[in-house]
């Protein structure tokens, strides 16, 4: 049973020889920028397919493509919409205010609001606009609005000034869409669902060369434009061929100047792709173009003109960098793409091509997109390709959607790693070469060498084109925004929430709701006090596990849908649930709102939901009696959208930065989840079945059988018996598992029987073989043992089989079998590297650092890689972390075996057999060769949370105090609250050089006297202390009961019926973490020593050495506070108490 050693073979080179050899035709290079004359239909309208917008001083642009009927093909083309109007609802007062803000007897009429509002006007200096009164619903969180009122309706010029959002007068109380944006009003009130065709009428041809597009026109009013419908004869029905360009650019870091320079870029361009087809792939026809410029002015190596002119398909030879660029927008002007694919192309592509055009001053460097711009928007600090694009730079690329396969693995591939190399093989079965960015200038020394680094920078950009295809990228998100009726850029960059909030805008303005203004991302994140916000509901229920081995059939029971159907279900909505007792700022308020009257209108969200659903029921029957292969892919991804959409339609509602933000709709909702999900457990235990677990919406049942029959037939009786309880809540057979290793909540893996085609394979959940922070060594070793468990053969047997596993596993690892492959760690950055303020205990992020000091780009949400080497100079582990290049770079690094079969592969297998009573940890690390005897100990000390305890030396600062409630200190002078982050500044504000470390407030930037920040110290440390003094007992089952009585049944709930337990709200845990947090705040020596070796010039260091002993005394008063927490002394005779002696 001796562990497999793979070695794999390249193999890209013969792939990329096959599309070489592929014909194409040439294409020209330039192209003028001549605009192209189209004809009309009948000179009243134009057909215009759009599928991008942009909003410009009030007036949007639409990009899309119309037919040329002279040429016969699509071109590009853009409509400039003008004359939008701001929409504002005025809500009248009942009584009118006198001049002190307090109500009079006086009624308010509409003529008294109008008087008002033309004061208004004048005030904020508005031409004119037109009022009138109309009558709307309002059903959201914004409190003392009706339900239902006359509002004044005000219309004028997006020329014209905004009005503040909270602005209120003597005759009116609010003013509603202030702050709507011109593209959102078109797009709700002219009902543009996603990318369609459009009806322009009344056009004129647009003589201004706004953009790079074909064709140009423009319109006066957004009337003039209408959704194209399906009915008409006249109408284009097919969605029109795109242009798909995959761009890919390799770069080296010039060292002096600190920044990354593009020496190579390829283009591989589809001109015609019919998204919707399933025989679209990365091997149609297309076009290839690669440009290739000199390092720094050293000539081309001898021999690679003559290499070059062998190619069957030409590569472009340029002077510099700037003629590199120059040509690829000549090459982008003449493609005209509609779609720009690339592998991490928002990530790194875009900035590095943005900041190197910016800094060459390449001519029509806006070509990128499809409008023309002279303005640069604002470019990240430092040197391009070093953090992810912001908003404002990938809007320079508007008219050409960005499909980044990278974001897109993210959201639609189960993947550990999302790196280009990981994806080919996982996806596409081939195996890509890694090129290290700082081996590139290398390649330029010989003529060889240099044609293979062309040759892999044009196959890369085939790659993303491949992974776009696999994964269905376009048509997926292309319904989803049909769906929604937002823009499809979003979609595509995964923004889910867009997505929904736009569903939702759509549904409630064509029922006459007034809706939610867009809150301010800051205001709603931090309240009124500024600190963030918390979840602060119980979610979905989660059962006690039985833990143990279970060789019998386990039944497995899913409710369908679960919160949309509870949303159908109860008729829960904005329209029907009462809310009005409901204050979202008192976070203490637990109460559930009341169930709907069943006798209420059907609300809006559960008939959008209906619709959805009735929606995919539909495809679904289709797609039964389909027999065409690509019907058949197109109603799959129709399903899967709609899918999709109706299941993430619950998050908006508890999502707090969401709009359409609902605190108590999403508590009802969980309510009653818990409550379906506890009741499922006891009808099934009434009928004397065995509930071992159950998670939100499923529960699992030991059947005490090996007979599949029989487990079908209780399965079938439990689902009738459930589904009769319920109108549109339905509970099927999810699945059987053969055996089932049931751990703890969240973390099993069995064997799953696949009725379809009599094959059984191993689901696993939640445990660390499915994690990315483990090893390839560890996660093989974990599944060894799961394939000995889960097969037929004898248990001693498959338990001998395990110890020979292990024991040639440590064998094989100390004597260095293993390639350093096998031993990579994932990890994803949280945050940007350099804002970790405990990087010496982070091991991704010294590895990201060092990744970003040689030119590689690394921010929030990349995957790390990282290997522990040997170092007699540096203790901790994380120190001794180096990326896979770096070993390949350095042969005096030396891969730390023990510290691996110690902390990657013991700790996960000791896990997985601790319900094997057959095996312990004594025996498991006996087999590799470590120390036995503290395992043996362990093994008498009854803790059921000793598998899942970590260090507080081995937990990230920001880890460790992210629930604790920051320090909100006031200002003596201005009276205003901020958080007060100590030296934990963040490296934006550092950029800033008028900002300063100190004990400044940051809004009126006044020294706050130390004697005032003690005070308010000791006011908030003793606030902690009553709250823990206070604090209630609550239960953890559904009854959610709130108490100070102490139970003499121990931790029983006390609630009748009820078999929860309780416990404290306010934990001595969370007290102790919270004076830590304040200890951590003030302790001038621990941030002396990390800012010290990052850089002696950092105003961190040297703030917290000017002010020191300011930090000591703050720092002296919480550590009063933390001496008489009992908290830290351990009581050795009580965790002793369990241990026998050995002999």
């Amino acid at each position: 049973m001796e562990p497999e050693v793979k070695n794999t073979q390249q193999d890209w080179v013969n792939i990329h020889q096959s599309i070489s050899n592929n014909k194409s035709k040439s294409q020209p290079l330039f192209s003028n920028d001549q605009k192209i004359e189209f004809e009309e239909n009948n000179g009243e309208y134009f057909l215009f397919y759009w599928f991008d917008a942009l909003e410009k001083l009030g007036s949007v642009y639409l990009l899309g493509k119309v037919y040329d009927k002279k040429n016969k093909k699509f071109i590009s083309c853009c409509v400039t919409v003008n004359n939008i109007m701001r929409n504002l609802y005025v809500l009248p007062r009942s009584k009118m205010l006198d001049n002190d803000g307090k109500e009079t007897d006086k009624e308010v009429t509409m003529i008294d609001v109008y008087n008002e509002l033309e004061s208004i006007r004048k005030k904020y200096k508005i031409s004119s606009w037109k009022c009138k009164d109309v009558e709307r619903k309002y059903a959201f969180e914004e409190p003392d609005v009706p339900l239902k009122a006359h509002y004044f309706k005000t219309v004028y010029s997006f020329k014209d000034n905004q009005l503040p959002s909270d602005l209120t007068g003597k005759t009116f109380s609010k003013i509603f869409g202030t702050d709507t944006s011109a593209l959102e009003l078109l797009i709700i009130k002219r009902k543009l669902m996603g990318p369609c065709w459009l009806k322009i009428t009344n056009y004129t041809k647009s003589q201004r060369n706004i953009s790079w597009c074909k064709t140009e026109v423009s319109v006066n009013s957004p009337k003039l434009i209408s959704v194209c419908s399906e009915d008409d004869p006249n109408i284009i029905k097919e969605i029109p061929p795109f242009v798909v360009m995959c761009l890919n650019i390799k770069t080296v870091l010039n060292t002096v100047k600190n920044i990354n320079e593009i020496v190579i870029a390829s283009a591989m361009v589809y001109p015609e792709v019919n998204i919707m087809d399933h025989n679209s792939n990365a091997r149609q026809e297309h076009h290839q173009f690669t440009i290739v410029r000199k390092l720094d002015d050293v000539p081309f190596p001898m021999g690679f003109k003559e290499l070059l002119s062998k190619r069957s398909k030409k590569v472009e030879v340029v002077p510099n960098e700037n003629a590199l660029l120059n040509l690829l927008m000549a090459i982008i002007q003449r493609q005209d793409p509609d779609i720009i694919v690339g592998h991490n192309f928002i990530g790194f592509h875009l900035d590095v091509l943005l900041h190197r055009m910016k800094s060459l001053g390449t001519l029509n460097w806006s070509r990128i997109g499809r409008l023309r711009r002279s303005m640069w928007p604002n470019l990240q600090a430092g040197a391009g390709g070093m953090g992810e694009t912001s908003l404002a730079e990938r809007t320079v690329t508007c008219g050409r959607l960005l499909c980044d396969t990278y974001y897109g693995a993210k959201d639609y591939v189960k993947s550990s790693n999302n790196g280009l190399t990981h994806l080919s093989k996982l996806l596409l079965n081939i195996n890509r070469e890694d090129i290290e960015p700082e081996k590139i200038a290398k390649y330029f020394w010989q003529a060889n060498d240099l044609l293979h680094l062309i040759q892999h920078t044009e196959f890369d950009s085939f790659l993303s084109s491949a992974l776009m295809f696999k994964i269905q990228l376009l048509p997926l998100t292309n319904q989803l925004t049909k769906l929604a009726g937002n823009l499809w850029s979003r979609t595509l960059c995964g923004a889910r929430a867009d997505r929904n909030e736009y569903l939702l805008l759509h549904e409630f303005h064509g029922k006459k709701f007034i809706c939610p203004d867009k809150y301010d991302y800051k205001k709603r994140q931090n309240g009124n006090s500024g600190t963030k916000k918390k979840a602060a509901y119980s979610g979905g229920l989660v059962l006690d596990p039985k833990k143990g081995f279970y060789d019998k059939y386990i039944l497995l029971l899913d409710f369908n849908s679960l919160y949309p159907s509870i949303i159908q279900e109860f008729n829960i909505c904005f329209t029907t649930v009462n809310r009005k007792d409901f204050n979202d700022d008192d976070e203490e308020n637990t109460k559930v709102p009341e169930v709907p009257d069943s006798s209420l209108e059907q609300g809006v969200l559960p008939k959008l939901l209906k619709k959805l659903v009735q929606r995919r029921r539909q495809v679904k029957s289709i797609i039964k009696t389909c027999n065409d292969p690509a019907e058949l892919i197109s109603l799959d991804i129709r399903q899967k959208a709609l899918k999709l959409t109706a299941n993430s339609m619950y998050g908006c509602l508890g999502y707090n930065l969401s709009r359409f933000y609902a605190k108590p709709i999403a508590m009802l909702i969980t309510s009653k989840g818990r409550e379906i999900l506890q009741n499922t457990k006891t009808l099934a235990e009434e009928k004397g079945y065995d509930v071992i677990y159950g998670d939100t919406d499923s529960i699992m049942i030991n059947t005490n059988t090996d007979n599949l029959d029989i487990v079908k037939k209780i399965g079938n009786e439990i689902k009738s018996s459930v589904n009769e309880k319920y109108k549109l809540l339905e509970i099927e057979i999810d699945g059987y598992f053969r055996k089932m290793l049931l751990l703890k909540k969240k973390k099993y893996a069995a064997l799953t029987v696949d009725e379809s085609n009599s094959k059984r394979f191993i689901e696993k959940k939640g445990i660390d073989v499915v994690r990315r922070e483990w090893c390839k060594l560890s996660i093989d070793a974990s599944n060894f043992i799961l394939d000995q468990l889960f097969s037929d053969i004898d248990r001693e047997k498959s338990i001998e089989n395990i110890y020979e596993y292990l024991e040639k596993l440590s064998e094989g690892i100390r004597n260095n079998s293993y390639s350093a492959e096998d031993f990579i760690i994932n990890k994803s950055l949280s945050k940007n590297p350099e804002d970790y303020p405990d990087i010496k205990a982070q091991p991704h992020v010294q590895v990201a650092l060092r990744l970003k000091a040689r030119g590689i780009g690394c921010h929030a949400g990349d995957t790390i890689q990282y290997i522990i080497c040997k170092d007699d100079d540096k203790k901790s582990f994380a120190e001794r972390a180096y990326h896979p290049d770096e070993l390949k770079m350095n042969e005096k690094l030396e891969i730390d075996h023990e510290w691996y079969l110690n902390q990657q592969i013991l700790p996960p297998i000791m896990r997985l057999c601790e319900p094997i009573e057959e095996t312990d940890g004594y025996k498991l690390s006996k087999c590799l060769g470590l120390d036995a005897a503290k395992y043996q100990a362990n093994m008498f000390l009854n803790n059921d949370n000793n598998n899942d305890f970590t260090f507080e030396s081995h937990i990230s600062i920001e880890e460790k105090f992210k629930n604790v409630e920051k320090w909100i200190p006031k200002c003596i002078h201005c009276k205003q609250k901020y958080e007060f982050a100590g030296y934990e500044i963040k490296t934006e504000d550092l950029k800033d050089k008028n900002y300063i470390i100190n004990f400044s407030c940051p809004n009126c930037k006044k020294a706050i006297p130390i004697t005032s920040l003690a005070a308010q110290l000791h006011c908030s440390i003793r606030k902690h202390i009553r709250e823990y003094n206070n604090s209630v007992l609550i239960c953890d089952d559904i009854c959610a009961t709130h108490t100070r009585q102490l139970s003499v049944y121990g931790t029983k709930c006390l609630y009748p019926g009820c078999n929860g337990t309780i416990s404290h709200q306010y934990t001595d845990k969370m007290l102790y973490t919270q004076l830590d947090y304040y200890i951590h705040l003030f302790d001038t020596k621990k941030m002396k020593e990390i800012y010290r070796d990052k850089n002696k010039d950092d105003r961190r260091y040297n703030g917290a050495i000017t002010f020191e002993k300011d930090y000591e005394n703050l720092k002296t008063i919480a550590d009063n506070y933390m001496k008489r927490n009992a908290r830290k002394f351990v009581d050795l005779s009580k965790i002793f108490r369990n241990l026998k002696q050995f002999s």
